[in-house]
Protein backbone atom coordinates (compact mmCIF):
# COMPACT_ATOMS: atom_id res chain seq x y z
CA UNK A 1 0.00 0.00 0.00
CA UNK A 2 2.57 2.13 0.95
CA UNK A 3 4.41 1.77 -2.61
CA UNK A 4 1.22 2.79 -4.47
CA UNK A 5 0.81 5.86 -2.10
CA UNK A 6 4.66 7.18 -3.06
CA UNK A 7 3.09 6.29 -7.24
CA UNK A 8 0.59 8.45 -6.79
CA UNK A 9 2.06 11.28 -4.68
CA UNK A 10 5.34 11.26 -7.44
CA UNK A 11 3.08 11.56 -10.01
CA UNK A 12 0.32 14.33 -8.56
CA UNK A 13 2.82 15.92 -6.36
CA UNK A 14 5.89 15.93 -8.22
CA UNK A 15 9.81 14.70 -6.96
CA UNK A 16 10.22 16.81 -3.60
CA UNK A 17 6.62 14.97 -2.24
CA UNK A 18 7.78 11.45 -2.88
CA UNK A 19 11.38 12.20 -0.92
CA UNK A 20 9.34 13.54 1.98
CA UNK A 21 7.20 10.28 1.20
CA UNK A 22 10.21 7.39 1.22
CA UNK A 23 11.92 8.70 4.40
CA UNK A 24 8.84 8.91 6.64
CA UNK A 25 6.91 6.66 8.01
CA UNK A 26 3.64 7.90 7.32
CA UNK A 27 2.70 10.18 4.38
CA UNK A 28 1.87 13.48 4.78
CA UNK A 29 2.41 16.52 2.44
CA UNK A 30 5.79 18.73 2.98
CA UNK A 31 5.62 21.65 4.78
CA UNK A 32 8.17 22.95 1.79
CA UNK A 33 5.63 25.95 -0.42
CA UNK A 34 7.90 25.73 -2.94
CA UNK A 35 6.91 22.52 -3.68
CA UNK A 36 3.49 23.17 -4.37
CA UNK A 37 2.55 24.09 -7.85
CA UNK A 38 0.76 27.15 -7.92
CA UNK A 39 -2.03 27.86 -10.14
CA UNK A 40 -1.20 29.69 -13.40
CA UNK A 41 -2.74 31.61 -16.01
CA UNK A 42 -1.28 31.85 -19.28
CA UNK A 43 -1.69 33.42 -23.08
CA UNK A 44 0.53 31.93 -25.89
CA UNK A 45 0.96 32.06 -29.01
CA UNK A 46 2.16 29.42 -31.99
CA UNK A 47 2.47 29.39 -35.51
CA UNK A 48 -1.21 28.21 -36.28
CA UNK A 49 -3.24 29.36 -33.27
CA UNK A 50 -3.44 31.59 -29.97
CA UNK A 51 -4.50 30.45 -26.95
CA UNK A 52 -5.44 31.51 -22.99
CA UNK A 53 -4.37 28.57 -20.49
CA UNK A 54 -5.72 27.67 -16.85
CA UNK A 55 -2.96 24.97 -14.68
CA UNK A 56 -4.50 24.21 -11.56
CA UNK A 57 -2.09 23.18 -8.68
CA UNK A 58 -2.30 19.55 -9.23
CA UNK A 59 -1.22 20.04 -12.95
CA UNK A 60 -3.96 19.58 -15.20
CA UNK A 61 -4.93 22.12 -17.60
CA UNK A 62 -7.15 23.37 -19.86
CA UNK A 63 -6.54 25.75 -23.01
CA UNK A 64 -9.13 27.55 -24.91
CA UNK A 65 -8.12 28.92 -28.35
CA UNK A 66 -8.49 30.26 -32.07
CA UNK A 67 -6.83 28.86 -34.89
CA UNK A 68 -5.98 32.58 -36.47
CA UNK A 69 -4.72 30.98 -39.81
CA UNK A 70 -7.90 29.09 -40.32
CA UNK A 71 -10.02 32.58 -39.33
CA UNK A 72 -7.66 34.82 -41.42
CA UNK A 73 -7.82 32.96 -44.41
CA UNK A 74 -11.80 32.22 -44.37
CA UNK A 75 -13.20 35.50 -43.06
CA UNK A 76 -13.75 37.30 -46.69
CA UNK A 77 -16.58 37.82 -48.67
CA UNK A 78 -19.94 35.73 -48.68
CA UNK A 79 -17.95 32.98 -46.90
CA UNK A 80 -16.92 32.75 -43.25
CA UNK A 81 -15.24 30.42 -40.91
CA UNK A 82 -15.23 30.40 -37.22
CA UNK A 83 -12.42 28.17 -35.53
CA UNK A 84 -12.17 27.44 -32.05
CA UNK A 85 -10.36 24.56 -30.10
CA UNK A 86 -9.93 23.52 -26.77
CA UNK A 87 -7.51 21.31 -25.00
CA UNK A 88 -7.39 19.35 -21.54
CA UNK A 89 -3.91 18.01 -20.04
CA UNK A 90 -1.69 16.87 -17.69
CA UNK A 91 1.76 19.10 -16.89
CA UNK A 92 4.93 16.83 -15.55
CA UNK A 93 7.35 18.89 -13.83
CA UNK A 94 10.78 17.75 -14.78
CA UNK A 95 12.36 20.51 -12.78
CA UNK A 96 11.76 24.31 -11.69
CA UNK A 97 11.74 25.14 -15.40
CA UNK A 98 11.24 22.07 -17.55
CA UNK A 99 7.92 20.37 -18.29
CA UNK A 100 6.59 17.77 -20.06
CA UNK A 101 2.76 18.04 -20.75
CA UNK A 102 0.59 15.45 -22.72
CA UNK A 103 -3.27 16.31 -23.23
CA UNK A 104 -6.03 15.70 -26.04
CA UNK A 105 -7.37 18.70 -28.12
CA UNK A 106 -10.42 19.31 -30.14
CA UNK A 107 -10.79 21.26 -32.85
CA UNK A 108 -13.69 22.49 -34.69
CA UNK A 109 -14.61 25.06 -37.21
CA UNK A 110 -18.42 26.19 -38.46
CA UNK A 111 -18.30 27.90 -41.87
CA UNK A 112 -20.97 29.10 -44.18
CA UNK A 113 -20.62 28.38 -47.76
CA UNK A 114 -21.22 30.58 -50.40
CA UNK A 115 -24.95 31.41 -51.26
CA UNK A 116 -26.94 30.03 -54.28
CA UNK A 117 -29.21 31.64 -56.04
CA UNK A 118 -32.19 30.93 -54.09
CA UNK A 119 -30.54 31.62 -50.55
CA UNK A 120 -29.95 28.33 -49.73
CA UNK A 121 -26.58 29.09 -47.60
CA UNK A 122 -25.51 25.93 -45.83
CA UNK A 123 -22.91 25.85 -43.07
CA UNK A 124 -20.44 22.64 -42.75
CA UNK A 125 -18.46 21.67 -39.50
CA UNK A 126 -14.66 20.57 -39.61
CA UNK A 127 -14.10 18.98 -36.42
CA UNK A 128 -10.07 17.24 -35.38
CA UNK A 129 -9.07 15.64 -32.64
CA UNK A 130 -5.51 15.19 -31.38
CA UNK A 131 -3.46 13.38 -28.95
CA UNK A 132 -0.44 15.31 -28.04
CA UNK A 133 2.84 14.95 -26.22
CA UNK A 134 4.92 18.38 -25.71
CA UNK A 135 7.78 19.83 -23.91
CA UNK A 136 7.74 23.38 -22.06
CA UNK A 137 10.34 26.22 -20.75
CA UNK A 138 9.16 28.01 -18.12
CA UNK A 139 10.86 31.09 -17.27
CA UNK A 140 11.00 32.62 -13.91
CA UNK A 141 10.16 36.24 -15.41
CA UNK A 142 7.11 34.23 -16.76
CA UNK A 143 8.46 33.48 -20.61
CA UNK A 144 7.43 30.28 -21.56
CA UNK A 145 8.63 28.35 -24.70
CA UNK A 146 6.98 25.44 -26.02
CA UNK A 147 6.54 22.59 -28.77
CA UNK A 148 3.31 20.45 -29.35
CA UNK A 149 3.76 16.80 -31.01
CA UNK A 150 0.26 15.31 -32.05
CA UNK A 151 0.95 11.39 -31.73
CA UNK A 152 -2.60 11.26 -33.53
CA UNK A 153 -5.01 13.16 -35.35
CA UNK A 154 -8.52 12.44 -36.19
CA UNK A 155 -10.30 13.87 -38.16
CA UNK A 156 -14.27 14.86 -38.48
CA UNK A 157 -14.75 12.90 -35.19
CA UNK A 158 -18.38 14.65 -34.02
CA UNK A 159 -19.39 12.50 -37.19
CA UNK A 160 -17.96 9.43 -36.11
CA UNK A 161 -18.87 9.73 -32.42
CA UNK A 162 -22.49 11.41 -33.71
CA UNK A 163 -23.33 8.28 -36.28
CA UNK A 164 -23.56 10.32 -39.11
CA UNK A 165 -20.53 8.56 -40.79
CA UNK A 166 -18.88 5.46 -40.47
CA UNK A 167 -15.18 6.23 -42.04
CA UNK A 168 -12.65 7.78 -40.23
CA UNK A 169 -9.81 9.70 -41.74
CA UNK A 170 -5.95 9.80 -39.65
CA UNK A 171 -4.07 12.77 -40.93
CA UNK A 172 -0.21 13.31 -40.75
CA UNK A 173 0.11 14.56 -37.06
CA UNK A 174 3.50 16.00 -37.93
CA UNK A 175 1.42 18.75 -40.29
CA UNK A 176 0.12 20.02 -36.92
CA UNK A 177 3.11 20.17 -35.11
CA UNK A 178 3.76 23.95 -33.32
CA UNK A 179 6.32 25.55 -31.26
CA UNK A 180 4.74 28.39 -29.13
CA UNK A 181 5.43 31.43 -27.03
CA UNK A 182 3.77 33.55 -24.14
CA UNK A 183 3.78 34.82 -21.11
CA UNK A 184 2.28 33.53 -17.74
CA UNK A 185 1.52 34.62 -14.27
CA UNK A 186 1.01 32.16 -11.29
CA UNK A 187 -1.00 32.82 -8.20
CA UNK A 188 -1.53 31.32 -5.08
Amino acid sequence: MRTYLILVAALFLGPKYTAYAQTSSTVEPSNDTGSAAPHAAAVQGGWWNIEAEYRAPFRLFVDLGIPWVVFTLHATGDMWKVPFETKVGYQYDLSEQWKLRGGVRGAISIERAKPCMDSCASTEEKSFLFLEFGARYEHPSGLVVGVELPLFVLEDFIDIFSGKTSSMEILLPVAFAQVYIGYQWRFQ
